[in-house]
């Protein structure tokens, strides 16, 4: 085929079909390390900790068979635990554990080794009864 401009013959391009397919090879692979690293920066906003803060209850409650309740549960950056009024019964429904806050931090190098090493641990105004 020949260019009225330059009176050059053309062929056809390659070149932005294969640029094309490496970008969509790349999105896709980079896709699972974006969606992670959202779900990572979600749950340190409010709306996130609150959602959490209901299933951890529910799921604990029906784990253990009685009352749990968490005023309170928020995440601190970079690995910090806050909890506020956890209320766990017994099985007679007298007060197992009340904290009225907990603090902790945790080791990311812990983690990496996939257990967990908490380096600080804060309560205040705490009661158990075993």
């Amino acid at each position: 085929m020949e260019d009225a401009r330059t009176g050059e013959e053309s062929t056809p391009r390659t070149k932005p079909k294969r640029r094309r397919w490496w970008r969509w090879l790349l999105a896709l692979l980079l896709l699972p390390f974006a969606l992670l690293l959202l779900v990572g920066v979600a749950l340190y906003i409010p709306a996130v900790q609150d959602i959490a803060r209901g299933k951890v209850v529910g799921f604990l409650g029906g784990k253990i068979g009685t009352t749990v309740a968490l005023e309170h549960l928020a995440l601190r950056f970079p690995l910090g635990l806050s909890i506020e009024g956890l209320y766990i019964e017994d099985q007679q429904g007298d007060t197992l554990l009340y904290a009225g806050a907990l603090k902790a931090r945790v080791s990311v190098t812990g983690l990496l080794d996939q257990h967990i090493s908490v380096t600080g641990l804060s309560l205040s105004d705490t009661r158990a009864h075993l």
